[in-house]
This record gives C-alpha cells, sequence and structure tokens, in this order.
C-alpha cells in the first residue's frame, strides 16, 4: 500500500487500453527486403532475409552457427530461444548460396559476426545489435511502427495463407508460432 500510495503519479491508462492488432503489409516486408539488398552489407541484408523466410527470432539469428547450416540438403539448425531445442528448417537455394558467401572459409563459429574493428577476433552479434541493425533498416526503408518480430508473424501468416501446414515445413515440430487470423488465435 505504501508503494502505491507514494506513486500518486502512476496511470493504469496504459494497462487498461484496447488491444489492437498489428497489420502487416506485404509491400511493407517487400520494400525493406529490397531496400537491405540494395543499400545494406550481407550480413544485414541475411539478417532481413532469414527473419522473412523463416521466421527466426533475434535470439535465433545471434545463436546461429556455422556447423548449423547443411549446404548438401539445405538445412539450417536454429536454437529455438523459446523452447531452447535444436529444429531444422528447410532454407531455399538462393538464401543458403548468400549464408556461403557471407561465411567464405570460416569453418565454424557464428555466422553474424560484428564488424567492429576494436574486436581482436569476430565476435558474434549480440541479440540487441541485431535489434538494432533491423529497426535501422527497416526504419531507412520507410517503413514505421515496425518490430523485428513483426517478419516471424508475416512469415507464418503467408506460410498459412499459401495452403501449406507449418508442421511440414519444421523438420522437427518443436518451435510454436502464435497469431490470430481472422479473429481467431492459432498456435502452430
Amino acid at each position: 500500500m505504501k508503494i502505491l500510495a507514494s506513486q500518486e503519479n502512476f496511470s493504469f491508462d496504459r494497462l487498461l487500453r484496447p488491444y489492437k492488432p498489428v497489420v502487416i503489409r506485404r509491400n511493407d516486408i517487400v520494400k525493406v527486403l529490397d531496400y537491405a539488398r540494395r543499400n545494406c552489407s550481407l550480413r544485414d541484408y541475411l539478417l532481413i532475409r532469414l527473419a522473412v523466410k523463416l521466421g527466426l527470432r533475434t535470439g535465433e539469428l545471434s545463436a546461429l552457427q556455422i556447423e548449423d547450416l547443411n549446404f548438401k540438403e539445405g538445412t539450417i539448425r536454429v536454437l529455438d530461444s523459446k523452447k531452447k531445442r535444436k529444429v531444422t528448417l528447410l532454407c531455399d537455394p538462393l538464401t543458403m548460396e548468400l549464408l556461403k558467401q557471407l561465411i567464405g572459409d570460416r569453418k565454424h563459429g557464428p555466422v553474424f559476426i560484428s564488424h567492429n574493428p576494436a574486436c581482436k577476433k569476430p565476435a558474434k552479434l549480440s541479440v540487441i545489435s541485431i535489434w538494432w541493425i533491423i529497426r535501422r533498416i527497416v526504419r531507412k526503408a520507410g517503413v514505421e511502427d515496425f518490430k523485428p518480430c513483426y517478419f516471424r508473424y508475416y512469415f507464418a501468416a503467408e506460410w498459412m495463407r499459401s495452403g501449406k501446414s507449418l508442421v511440414n515445413y519444421l523438420k522437427s515440430p518443436a518451435t510454436t508460432i502464435t497469431l490470430t487470423l481472422k479473429g481467431k488465435k492459432i498456435s502452430i
């Protein structure tokens, strides 16, 4: 009681606001991908591309290791950042080719490394660094009110809209995506 009484200026308005659904427009996604492809480094473009094409979270992008890439099968093993287990995802050939270019002759370690010249050895990009890189690219592409997690929602909605099952997409159905389509909440 003393804590609440001492915070006279506290307002519950923010907590009581009605839920506002997120609308993700296909042309915004295309605009961001196109901007990243034309104006960003290969690393930054791949961050966006993997978030859009595979629905990866920033934590999953940060944790991605070279050893997790299987170029023969066209798959990527991802540490599901919510459930803390590995999930194998199918990946398109162009993205796999771009990943080959990005890692070059490196055999192990993180896929996404910092370009900071102050680092003596390559360091993996942190989750927050990836979050800010994606936010910067999205803003420069001219898309407002967009969070990196919206790429995951877009991915799931597009996959389902195409009539495909996410269970067939996942080699190991250990990850979940919860979204609302036409007023119905769906966990997949």
